[in-house]
């Protein structure tokens, strides 16, 4: 009978993960396999092997390293489920089937069988996954399992911890001035939001911070986050005050003061005070959280005061969705949780959950140094105390951590996708230094070696403000300081990476890229 992937992948997983029972009856010559207590099974989404090991070869991606060296990985890969993307490679890597057996046949799609054939779903949705899954299978074997940052893991059904993606419940977009068409109608296309500021001067405030007032006289404004779920959430309206915060008598607006619109203008009662480049969260909880079924719930979302003439002839604020992460456990540690609830603990104590969103930057709202800030900083925070408090606090002794990580996908269509001069077999890539794919090369770059220089020169790369950092990796991810998107944290991950003095694999590591 022939075994299924999953049984093979399973396996695989479990034996790396036995004790060494039989070392002794070998013989001296043959050197026992060096076992695992512990693995991960990593997926980089839209990640391109071949590149990721060049660059970790070249020293630039060092965890990625690491990981290559203590674990196990697919030659070049894996076979690729059709399509390629994300709703397809998630599963078939976390059920070890194609998308005909697991059910999700892409990122969205209209279920068939149905007759009005107008029913559209998520690759994410209740009810789309088909079959079992390898952390279901690994917990049924005994094992302490966690799915981390993993896209329709919550669909495996397992007890342990899981952190999905998002659950989205309003518009994002900018409050500008003055308009800029040519935004406004890429806002359009893409359906978010793009909102004319209009300022006046500031009246019935109070508790307003200390500011030149005499020079530069206090301005206001409103910003609507409107919402796309009314039903869980409302559209939520912001008064903004605009003032000076240098006394010196030269007039000079720096910093914008964002107070929910039920709170009169009381600054107190802030949820917000910017400066210019700040990208903060604003957490909404309580009576000011989610509303109807989940009353009282919180969620958050982000704001960035992009720019801020001195004058105030010039102004742009950008707002994230409001969002609230999908999580699931159902281990008695989780219900004694403060919430009742894991998914609750995270949205009320970590960082709101955030990702990379193309679509502000494809309409040309934002530019790149603000969604790389969104897709790879502010994520990284987010992900960062997710992992700590799931692998370092709630279960601790987790024997396969399934973790994801889904910058990669999002940096590969946007910036490698125009700076790699071929694709995986080697044939020209027809879009390499040429934004529109009319032939004609934009100038931009001069080569690979503008990558491995990143550091030296960080906007040299493709787009025209592509943001520094120190290298350009293999993932389409800039690294600060030598990171290479990894999160390798707390003392769980690195027993599970890191070899003993002795030489012994301490654990195992499965790469993958989706």
């Amino acid at each position: 009978m022939r075994r299924s992937l999953l049984s093979i992948i399973l396996l695989l997983l479990l034996a790396a993960m036995a004790l060494p029972v039989a070392a002794a009856t070998q013989s001296a010559t043959v050197a026992a396999p060096s076992l695992a207590s512990k693995a991960i099974f990593f997926t980089s989404d839209g990640m391109r092997p071949d590149l990721m090991e060049r660059y970790a070869a070249a020293g630039a991606m060092p965890t990625y390293k690491s990981l290559m060296a203590a674990g196990v990985r697919g030659q070049n890969g894996l076979l690729q489920g059709f399509p390629p993307n994300t709703g397809v490679g998630w599963y078939t890597l976390a059920t070890g089937t194609w998308p005909g057996e697991h059910g999700s046949t892409n990122n969205t799609y209209h279920r068939v069988g149905e007759g009005n054939f107008n029913n559209r779903t998520s690759f994410s949705a209740a009810g789309t996954l088909q079959v079992d899954t390898l952390a279901a299978a690994a917990e049924r074997a005994g094992k302490q399992v966690a799915q981390i940052d993993w896209v329709g893991g919550a669909n495996a059904g397992i007890a342990g911890p899981t952190v999905d993606f998002t659950n989205f419940f309003s518009t994002r977009g900018v409050l500008a001035a003055p308009l800029n068409a040519t935004e406004q109608a890429g806002a359009g296309a893409f359906g978010i939001s793009y909102q004319v500021a209009g300022f006046t001067a500031a009246s019935g405030w109070s508790n307003v911070p200390v500011g030149d007032d005499l020079a530069a006289p206090p301005q206001q404004t409103q910003l609507t986050v409107a919402t796309t779920f009314g039903a869980q959430n409302p559209t939520r309206v912001y008064d903004i005050y605009l003032y000076d915060s240098v006394v010196n008598g030269v007039a000079a607006y720096d910093h914008a003061v964002l107070v929910r619109d039920s709170a009169a203008k009381d600054a107190n009662q802030a949820a917000v005070n910017l400066a210019v480049g700040d990208f903060k969260e604003i957490k909404l909880t309580g009576a000011n959280g989610l509303i109807g079924a989940r009353a009282g719930q919180t969620a958050g979302f982000y704001t960035k005061l992009i720019s801020l003439a001195p004058d105030l002839s010039s102004f742009k604020l950008y707002f994230t969705s409001v969002e609230r992460v999908i999580a699931t456990c159902g281990l008695a540690a989780c219900a004694a949780l403060q919430g009742g609830s894991l998914e609750s603990y995270i949205a009320d104590n970590l960082p709101t959950a955030i990702a990379a969103d193309f679509a502000p930057l494809e309409a040309r709202i934002i530019d790149e140094d603000t969604y790389v800030q969104q897709g790879r900083d502010l994520e990284k925070v987010y992900s960062d105390a997710v992992l700590n408090y799931i692998l370092g606090t709630l279960q601790p002794n987790t024997d396969l951590a399934f973790v994801g990580y889904p910058v990669t996908d999002e940096f590969s269509h946007q910036f490698m996708a125009l700076t790699t001069p071929t694709d995986i077999d080697g044939a020209p890539n027809p879009y390499y230094d040429d934004l529109e794919g009319n032939g004609t090369p934009d100038g931009r770059i001069a080569g690979e070696r503008h990558a491995r220089r990143a550091d030296r020169h960080p906007r040299g790369l493709y787009p025209q403000r592509l943001p520094g950092g120190r290298r350009q990796t293999g993932t389409g991810a800039l690294v600060p300081d030598g990171r290479d998107g990894l999160r390798l944290v707390g003392p769980w991950l690195r027993a599970a990476v890191v070899r003993d003095q002795r030489g012994q694999g301490a654990g195992r590591c499965g790469l993958a890229g989706s």
